[in-house]
């Protein structure tokens, strides 16, 4: 009698590796992200600390450090009150963050998207600027 282990092991591997390549890609495109800022569906988000925004933000992004909204939320306050049922698509350098500060809004009632890491989206071609 033959054994199905290996069959099961090459489909396990290959769901493995067709999520970690799914992964890899931002959940919007550039067109798609201006597309959800401009109709007003959504805010974009840069949660990295200000000595990191030197180095360049997403075009439109508000610039709301996660050390804020773990702290007083001095500057997170008025545009959470403001943010309405909006997406709040939220970045960081790598994802990591971005990821935390989306698990704590999302637990908070808001609507999350953690589209990545800056590094990731200036190489694919996200518009970005100088603040």
């Amino acid at each position: 009698m033959k054994h199905k282990w290996p069959l099961l092991i090459i489909v396990c591997l290959l769901a493995i590796v067709t999520h970690a390549i799914a992964s890899e890609k931002p959940p919007l495109s550039p067109e798609e992200l201006q597309s959800k800022l401009k109709n007003g569906e959504a805010l974009l988000i840069d949660v990295r600390e200000p000595p990191e925004f030197t180095s360049g933000v997403l075009k439109e992004a508000l610039l709301l450090p996660m050390s804020d909204l773990r702290g007083d939320r001095d500057d997170w306050k008025p545009v959470l009150e403001k943010a309405g049922d909006k997406m709040l698509i939220l970045y960081c350098r790598t994802g990591n963050r971005s990821g935390q500060v989306s698990k704590t809004l999302t637990k908070e009632g808001y609507s999350t998207l953690n589209l990545g890491g800056f590094l990731e989206l200036e190489a694919l071609g996200y518009p970005t600027r100088t603040p």
